[in-house]
């Protein structure tokens, strides 16, 4: 009985240990975007670009923990109409997209359902991928009718924990 109690005590005391591995976050604005993100670290690599269609793009990523942070957001050029299925299409084309630039060779497609605390207008979408190096990878998109959001956390070793992990992926704030 002793040796399963100790046995106990250090198994909790490792999974306690495991979680406090994850990187504090932090909420940051953006650049000049309006969004704020809950992150380890400024991504110091943010980068704003312009679309096709004249979007503005910021993206941009932190390691931390041994842990990739990523984040694109997207402030459209033209507002989108107020219809659930026409903005959840257009972020799970989007998605489709960036599983090419993240040369996705497994996900488990596509849940919808999510919302926002922080933006009840926003939408979300939730996958998990598996990239060509064998990276797992969770992914959560926002939409709105103004804007897009997709936060991505992975391509360590282990698993991150999960409630650092949606902290940082639900701890997008849209710009007023």
């Amino acid at each position: 009985m002793r040796k399963l109690l100790l046995l106990s005590l250090f198994l909790a005391t490792s999974l306690c240990a495991k979680a406090q591995d994850f990187p504090r976050l932090q909420k940051f604005s953006i650049g000049e975007s309006g969004f704020q993100a809950y992150l380890p670290s400024y991504p110091e690599n943010l980068e704003l670009t312009w679309s096709e269609d004249s979007s503005m793009v910021w993206a941009g990523d932190v390691e931390a923990g041994g842990l990739l942070f990523g984040l694109v957001c997207v402030q459209l050029a033209e507002p989108l109409e107020d219809d659930d299925d026409l903005q959840l299409g257009l972020l799970e084309s989007y998605l489709d997209y960036l599983q090419e630039a993240f040369n996705v060779i497994e996900s488990a497609g596509y849940g919808r359902g999510h919302t926002l605390e922080s933006s009840p207008g926003a939408k979300g979408v939730l996958d998990y991928w598996v990239d060509s190096d064998g990276y797992t990878w969770k992914i959560k998109g926002w939409i709105n009718t103004r804007y897009i959001a997709v936060l991505y956390i992975g391509g360590g070793e282990e698993e991150p924990n999960i409630n650092g992990a949606n902290m940082f992926l639900d701890g997008i704030r849209f710009p007023e």
